[in-house]
């Protein structure tokens, strides 16, 4: 279908197509044609085009030895089609007819089959007519030459699958062409010869991961332990999930799969709390359940119902496969009564998603599983609706039981909107090895912190900010925050670590973490004992700077005041993202600014806070209203509107100092 707005996401597909594209054409040596592709004439807004265009000019798809891959493009082909799936040539990619037909649906689709020309191409009332496109080859009046226009390649890039892509598995563009092309593949451009290595980890703001867990094992279980921790409000059942914690991770590794799913979708089924015939025979689940039956499957143990559910999983492939045959609302549009509707779908769950007085949902016909006479048929745009919906009530169980959010990815997935949440752990070993712990690694949050910059802008006020939100929310995801250390960051040496100044490297240290003992700093004016090693205000702001762009040497509080002139926070004047925040003996900067509201989210190391414990040092956000009498606002606009002092004009610099900068 037409897109009728662009959304941002659409950006990931485009600059996708715009690198297959170049690419096929160089593989290709620029033969060829296509005489049926054009972007719609109702297609008003073009943004995200515009965007994706800039972002991947020149670039094209090599192997380690600089050949181009050989790439064929291609919109939407499939060799098999079901009542429930198209399974597309390029990767027998299986995709549900329900996504097709809400967002991809065309009538040479749905009439012509992919490679398989049909009908008589001069026969205007053939029912294939619209299947071909005809011309005059020698000018005589008529068409003498045609061509069928569902004729696709069956390997390399398919459009629809990278927008399927894109909206069910949460994949970014470059693993996009991972996915079509394998995992060795790099990005070079037809200007430079400079290519790095495509990341091979995906992951998406609105979706998990399926195949595995970036829980340890004894986290899982100290997770599960602490979420069942009194009992109270559960049925008897439910100490089966806490004394079989173990074996549920192990069988989840074995089978390839999360095992944080038995639990979500025990939790989305019964909150653990339900007794029915069911859970009277270990099926925590409803699977084999349908809306309208007594009863699902039984099961003789607690780990055959478990097992069962995994190679459930395991044969459905998926979270988004899982997420739209598993939570299905059905073919009818019930109405009749909205708690008995619970368990047969239509309007109940219709009018939580669209709002109370959903029209389709009105008393102008009578629907209910005893009586479908006077029944209406749910729309394809309702049924994908409620898959959303579903998709993000696995998130909210996942977060309520493991205190784990979206999945954590490299690229520019992870979300840059600033928040006042705060993760209380503090990190309590070196941030090398927590990250190997977890299966991510140093090298995947520095190319996360650098690929968010670079979209949101080197050596600008945004991309600062954006360096400083990633490193917060990237641990927060993790559920962790950097420590603070008098004087981290700074030249000299702390015990254990090698105290290196923030701004003589790009990305993050890996030491941060490491334990430091009771470590007093030498001087008698500062009385605090910091355990383990983290950078302080001053060197927190000044690696903000540096990793967003800003060409900064290391400084102290006093010193940062003198970067730009000095306003008194009392409400007449408002300062701007990637301004500095600055008292006699700390200093913040400025992330989100709410005009609506009168305050300021900042970006800070800080030492105590309350609420947090009196070990509880550490990098987070802080709201400010926009008069306190103890700060001054810096303004820094002489370093964001001077290119000699960024690399806002010098990207290709700024990539080149990040890469070989980094610590490992």
């Amino acid at each position: 279908k037409d897109f009728p707005e662009e959304t941002p996401s659409d950006f990931h597909v485009y600059v996708a197509l715009s690198i297959a594209l170049r690419t096929e054409v160089m593989s290709h040596d620029c033969s060829v044609t296509y005489r049926d592709k054009e972007l719609s004439s109702s297609y008003e807004e073009r943004v995200q085009v515009e965007r994706a265009l800039d972002r991947s000019e020149g670039i094209v798809i090599v192997d380690e030895n600089d050949n181009f891959i050989d790439v064929d493009v291609s919109s939407f082909c499939w060799n098999e089609v079901t009542e429930s799936d198209y399974t597309l040539f390029q990767k027998n990619l299986s995709v549900s007819n329900i996504f097709t037909n809400a967002y991809l649906y065309n009538d040479v689709y749905a009439t012509c089959p992919c490679n398989q020309e049909v009908g008589d191409p001069f026969d205007d009332d053939s029912e294939y007519d619209i299947c071909w496109i005809t011309w005059d080859s020698d000018g005589d009046g008529e068409d003498d030459e045609a061509e069928y226009l569902h004729q696709e390649n069956e390997t390399g890039f398919s459009l629809y699958g990278a927008y399927y892509l894109l909206k069910q598995q949460g994949y970014l563009y470059d693993h996009m062409l991972e996915y079509f092309f394998g995992e060795d593949i790099y990005f070079k451009t037809t200007v430079e010869s400079n290519k790095t290595q495509i990341d091979s980890s995906h992951c998406s703001g609105d979706s998990m991961p399926y195949n595995s867990t970036p829980l340890s094992r004894s986290e899982f279980i100290s997770l599960v332990e602490e979420y069942f921790e009194d009992g109270s409000g559960f049925a008897d059942y439910y100490h089966y999930f806490v004394d079989y914690a173990g074996e549920i991770y192990d069988m989840g590794l074995d089978k390839n799969i999360n095992p944080e799913l038995i639990y979500i979708f025990a939790r989305k089924e019964t909150s653990f709390t339900a007794v029915n015939a069911d859970t009277n025979h270990y099926n925590y689940y409803g699977y084999a359940h349908c809306n309208t039956c007594s009863s699902g499957m039984f099961f003789d143990s607690f780990m055959e119902g478990v097992e069962t559910l995994f190679d459930y999983f395991v044969d459905t492939g998926s979270l988004s496969n899982l997420v739209s045959k598993y939570s299905y609302l059905g073919t009818l549009l019930y109405n009749y009564d909205e708690e008995a509707e619970m368990g047969a779908g239509g309007c109940y769950y219709l009018e939580i998603i669209y709002g109370d007085n959903y029209s389709r949902c009105d008393d102008s016909y009578y629907c209910s599983p005893q009586n479908t006479s006077g029944c209406v048929e749910t729309t394809e745009e309702e049924r994908q609706a409620y898959i959303d919906w579903q998709a993000e009530k696995y998130i909210e169980h996942r977060m309520a039981i493991f205190k784990l959010g979206t999945e954590v990815c490299s690229g520019n997935q992870i979300m840059v909107e600033a928040s006042t949440e705060n993760a209380k752990n503090q990190l309590k070993e070196p941030l090398r090895d927590f990250l190997n712990k977890k299966g991510l690694s140093i090298e995947d949050l520095n190319s996360t912190i650098l690929n968010n910059v670079l979209e949101a802008g080197v050596g600008t006020r945004e991309g600062v900010a954006t360096a400083a939100i990633t490193l917060i929310n990237y641990m927060k995801e993790l559920n962790v925050r950097i420590p603070y250390t008098y004087s981290g960051g700074h030249y000299g040496t702390l015990p254990v670590v090698t105290n290196k100044s923030t701004t003589s490297y790009y990305g993050v240290d890996p030491e941060w973490g490491t334990s430091i003992g009771a470590y007093k700093y030498p001087s008698p004016d500062i009385t605090a004992i910091y355990t383990h090693y983290g950078p302080d205000c001053s060197a927190f702001v000044a690696w903000a700077l540096h990793n967003g762009g800003i060409k900064i040497s290391n400084n102290v509080v006093s010193g940062f005041k003198k970067l730009g002139q000095n306003y008194a926070m009392d409400g007449k004047y408002i300062g701007q993202i990637g301004d500095l925040v600055a008292s006699g003996g700390h200093v913040r900067i400025i992330v989100s600014v709410n005009t609506e509201e009168g305050y300021y989210i900042t970006a800070e190391s800080q030492t105590n806070q309350s609420g947090y414990g009196s070990d509880f040092k550490g990098i987070s956000y802080e709201k400010m209203n926009f008069t306190n009498s103890n700060y001054v606002i810096v303004d820094m606009s002489s370093y964001y509107d001077n290119s000699s002092l960024n690399y806002s004009k010098d990207e290709d610099g700024f990539i080149e100092a990040y890469t070989s900068g980094t610590l490992q």
